[in-house]
């Protein structure tokens, strides 16, 4: 599992969840909010206060914030729901491979990126 996923699928449901809202504001179209996006399947979780500071602290990373931005619109745009209500993580995943990839390879350098 890449360190995206790790982060990820916390982050990906998180990311998920937190990421239906801000493909409905055309003027957001190239921001995100952890605090205020909102999850499209009707059975996530709420987002914690501790997920959505990690959320926070991955979009604002001096080198790899705006791949965040990016995939979590992605993400955000593909959202899938499962039959039980809650976000189908590999199938929104899956729509989004190169965005989920770039900040793999972003938070993997090394020398960037506080998220580890």
């Amino acid at each position: 599992m890449s360190k995206f996923e790790r982060i990820g699928f916390g982050f990906v449901v998180l990311l998920s969840s937190l990421a239906a809202s801000c493909s409905s504001d055309p003027d957001s179209s190239k921001t995100f909010s952890c605090s205020t996006a909102k999850s499209k399947c009707a059975n996530d979780p709420v987002p914690t206060a501790e997920d959505i500071q990690s959320c926070d602290k991955a979009l604002s990373d001096p080198k790899c914030g705006n791949v965040v931005t990016v995939a979590l619109l992605c993400l955000a745009q593909h959202q899938t729901c499962a039959a039980d209500g809650t976000t189908d993580q590999d199938k929104t995943a899956a729509q989004c491979p190169s965005e989920v990839s770039a900040v793999d390879k972003c938070f993997d350098t090394g020398d960037g990126g506080t998220q580890g």
